[in-house]
């Protein structure tokens, strides 16, 4: 089974944890780049960017040999997962502890550290 990796993380930048984890239950990871998604697109422009990337997804996988980690922008991330799902892909989210230092100058340091990957329901 492959997973495909649609977010803003490339899994070059995930943590080894993360990497082991997936390849536990899958033998090729692939990313697609999470598109920037402009506050100011109303619904029609969420959903024609969802299709173009259902329709991506779709053409690297077939459902049954497929799942897909999708983390990003909210509207457009519950588009695809309930289209992705409809379709009969597994559809999954990455869970982290968020650690968070306050500086002195005011500013936060957030360091996510992965703990798994969870099935959106």
């Amino acid at each position: 089974m492959k997973l495909i990796n649609f977010s803003n993380h490339p899994m070059k930048m995930w943590s080894s944890e993360q990497i082991k984890t997936a390849l536990k239950s899958y033998n090729e990871i692939i990313d697609i780049p999470f598109p920037n998604i402009d506050p100011k697109f109303d619904e029609t422009d969420i959903i024609n960017i969802a299709e173009h990337y259902i329709n991506k997804i779709c053409s690297l996988g077939k459902p049954e040999e497929t799942a897909v980690h999708i983390m990003g922008e909210m509207c457009f991330t519950y588009c695809m997962i309930t289209k992705l799902k409809n379709a009969g892909y597994i559809c999954l989210a990455s869970t982290t502890y968020r650690i968070c230092t306050d500086l002195e100058d005011g500013s936060k340091n957030v360091i996510f550290e992965f703990v798994r990957f969870r099935n959106y329901i």
